[in-house]
């Protein structure tokens, strides 16, 4: 469920930068960087900006730059084999020296992998990530702030399969406990949508709704609690929230019949 705000800002952003600029989105794990760039790319106005193609790659903490390079050259139709990284930036400029692209990089951890691209006049190339290191000094930025309770609730309802006004009290508490993270709130409401069908497969009523107390006190566990949880440093390997509820997945399943 992208914000439409956030996607509105993108794309003028995109379509206003000087040319062989980046855009990038910065936010925490699961804010929802890479969901609102799908969004963009799958916009018509996105799309009619560049008419000579859109290529997504994600990259990654690790990035292997030759062969990233590869990947974007072989999606514009050069498959010869890109031998390093500095090879594969002239043949990519080469290539793409005046055509309207977009290249997206998705979950982008070190500035070193958009410094390689060296865009040509007319290429954009949209980031996702979540460290400022990322970004370039003269990008255009745009950070994703957490969802506010409004949409927390539509993006709940819309995993779980209810309709806003269908959630029941206890959504307000795995609203607050997700606190505004996308990534959780859309995990949380899979969690009900596939853990609480009945043998039929039809959707339990409001009355399974209770057992979903369970995710946030899941028992005899070393979880941590997410009012111990902050934000991630900017070298941090994880989420913590993320981390918290997976687990929680993992241990509430088995009290699902």
């Amino acid at each position: 469920m992208a914000r439409g705000a956030n996607v509105g800002a993108l794309r003028e952003l995109l379509a206003e930068l000087e040319a062989g600029q980046a855009v990038e989105v910065w936010g925490m794990g699961g804010t929802g960087k890479s969901t609102i760039a799908t969004a963009v790319v799958h916009d018509p106005a996105v799309r009619e900006l560049f008419t000579d193609g859109i290529v997504w790659e994600r990259v990654g903490r690790i990035p292997g730059l030759a062969g990233l390079l590869g990947r974007v050259l072989t999606a514009f139709g050069d498959v010869a084999r890109v031998v390093d990284a500095a090879e594969g930036v002239r043949r990519l400029r080469r290539m793409l020296v005046g055509a309207r692209c977009l290249i997206v990089l998705d979950d982008v951890w070190d500035i070193a992998v958009v410094n390689a691209f060296q865009p040509p006049a007319g290429v954009r190339i949209l980031v996702t990530s979540r460290t400022r290191q990322a970004w370039y000094a003269d990008a255009g930025g745009h950070e994703l702030a957490m969802a506010d309770e409004n949409l927390s609730r539509r993006v709940l309802a819309a995993h779980a399969g209810r309709a806003v006004d269908e959630l029941p009290p206890v959504a307000g508490e795995i609203v607050r406990r997700c606190g505004g993270l996308i990534q959780a709130l859309a995990l949380a409401g899979s969690m009900v949508r596939l853990g609480t069908r009945s043998s039929t497969g039809q959707s339990p009523g409001h009355g399974s709704w209770p057992r979903w107390r369970r995710i946030f006190r899941p028992p005899s566990s070393n979880l941590p609690s997410p009012r111990q949880w902050r934000p991630p440093s900017a070298t941090g390997k994880a989420d913590g929230l993320s981390r918290w509820l997976i687990s929680a997945l993992l241990r509430v399943r088995r009290w699902w019949p």
